[in-house]
């Protein structure tokens, strides 16, 4: 089996411009008819891309599209969630990497209000890589890395040490877990490869900038897990498929310029048997509420798609999300939920802001 060799390690450069947060901030209220405020935008639109990779650059653009009064209820509600050590917290109410990388991703995404939000989280992170139990699976991996990647567009402070780091971790975690069937496992003892952690791994190994080993195998490794219904199963010897495995497949597939490997309109044939009278996605066929991750899944994949017209009510599938937004900042999870957090927050916005591009696509 091929493994990770050699790599290297340094501190990304910000997008060129080096513009900072109080001077820029993303969202409706940004002037980008013309000149070099245009290229400006662009070039750190371009960065956010490669940045928040597995997010099309047309969705990053559309969160211009959203009502600037609408983000700065919720931008305004996160930075009040920001904890003194620097981190962002679960519901349990204590900083987590987890939260803390949910909370960067959204940062960025609508509009960073002050470098010393970044610069304290920066300070959080570099706690947790001191902390030898803090990165120990794909999901850590993964969250520590979107941290890191996000925070270089914003603080001037040199992060190669940071960098460093998180790719020697990164090393030795996308090695051990790595298998025989082309994926990469959730746990050390686990015999098969992950769905979900496979497309992890892709996105932590190109923040990394880590050659993946092995992409025809990849490529098979997602494509063996499609199932009659077009929808794809975590396991191999799972059989229900689900929305977020689907989108994980999709994504990655997206990421390695392989999704011609898959029967694509079977895949949109499964996402059309999940969406609900509601408008909202379920996590599969066979669950009968929605829930704002299954929607922003499924709404992010329909968008790789590139087609006009897909069989879908996308002005029902908004004023669900709108639904879980509460007016004072935040979204719910679902319309049982009690409790806001960042990582639904994170998705009832980047779901809004991909509707803005599928709607444009509906010819009318």
């Amino acid at each position: 089996m091929k493994r990770f060799g050699n790599f290297l390690c340094t501190s990304r450069r910000r997008c060129s411009g080096q513009v900072g947060c109080d001077s820029l901030e993303w969202s409706a209220s940004v002037t980008v008819s013309s000149g070099p405020g245009q290229n400006r935008l662009q070039r750190y639109k371009q960065a956010m891309f490669f940045n928040l990779p597995g997010i099309p650059l047309r969705i990053l653009t559309a969160v211009q599209k959203l009502p600037s009064s609408f983000l700065d209820v919720h931008r305004d509600w996160l930075g009040r969630l920001q904890q003194d050590d620097g981190g962002f917290p679960g519901r349990s109410g204590s900083s987590s990497l987890y939260y803390s990388a949910f909370a960067a991703r959204l940062l960025a995404l609508i509009g960073c209000s002050h470098a010393s939000q970044w610069e304290r989280l920066v300070t959080y992170l570099k706690r947790e890589l001191r902390d030898d139990r803090s990165i120990k699976t794909l999901v850590d991996l993964d969250s520590a890395v979107t941290l890191y990647a996000l925070a270089t567009l914003f603080v001037e402070d040199d992060l190669s040490d940071v960098g460093t780091a998180l790719c020697q971790i990164g090393r030795v975690l996308l090695n051990g877990l790595q298998r025989e069937d082309g994926g990469f496992a959730k746990a050390p003892q686990s015999a098969m490869g992950s769905t979900y952690h496979t497309y992890l791994a892709i996105l932590a190994a190109r923040l990394l900038e880590l050659p993946l080993p092995d992409q025809d195998r990849l490529t098979r490794f997602f494509a063996e897990r499609q199932q009659s219904d077009g929808g794809f199963v975590e396991l191999p010897f799972l059989r229900k498929s689900g929305t977020n495995p689907t989108a994980a497949a999709v994504v990655a597939l997206a990421q390695l310029e392989r999704l011609a490997a898959i029967d694509l309109n079977r895949v949109r044939q499964f996402f059309a048997s999940v969406q609900r009278p509601d408008g909202g996605f379920a996590a599969s066929a066979h669950v009968g509420e929605s829930d704002l991750l299954s929607t922003c899944s499924a709404l992010i994949s329909l968008s790789y798609l590139h087609e006009k017209n897909l069989p879908f009510e996308w002005n029902q599938t908004e004023n669900y999300c709108l639904s879980l937004a509460n007016p004072s900042g935040g979204f719910f999870g679902h319309h049982r939920d009690d409790q806001r957090d960042v990582e639904y927050t994170f998705y009832g916005i980047l779901s809004l802001a991909a509707l803005q591009m599928l709607k444009q696509r509906v010819i009318r």
